[in-house]
């Protein structure tokens, strides 16, 4: 998923050997200053996760779930996703700026995208 990811040999300390795999990764919460490790399938931390709206939350789990049905593009769940986060990121003062910008710019490709339909 859309992910930040750090190499678990540069997480932690390898053996003396290097015997690590660069390829296994650890995910962390997409929150920025947030190193919580995460799973793969989740877009942040429990602790941040909690603090978006559960409405939504659920429009993550929606839109993502269409998308991989094949029923949606990517871009629904783009904008549920870039909503979360920055929710999140406000809540703690966080300068969202940049995803704010990205957020705008995807609403105007998924409205572009339902104009053609």
């Amino acid at each position: 998923m859309f992910v930040r990811s750090i190499h678990k040999a540069d997480a932690q300390p390898g053996s003396a050997n290097g015997s690590k795999l660069p390829s296994e990764a650890i995910f962390v919460c997409q929150i920025p200053g947030c190193a919580v490790a995460i799973e793969r399938n989740q877009l942040m931390c429990p602790t941040h996760w909690f603090e978006v709206p559960q409405v939504t939350r659920t429009e993550v789990y929606l839109t993502l779930d269409a998308w991989l049905k094949g029923r949606e593009s990517l871009r629904p769940y783009m904008v549920a996703r870039l909503t979360a986060l920055i929710h999140v990121g406000k809540l703690h003062g966080i300068d969202m700026s940049v995803l704010e910008a990205k957020l705008d710019r995807v609403r105007a490709d998924l409205r572009a995208e339902l104009a053609k339909r």
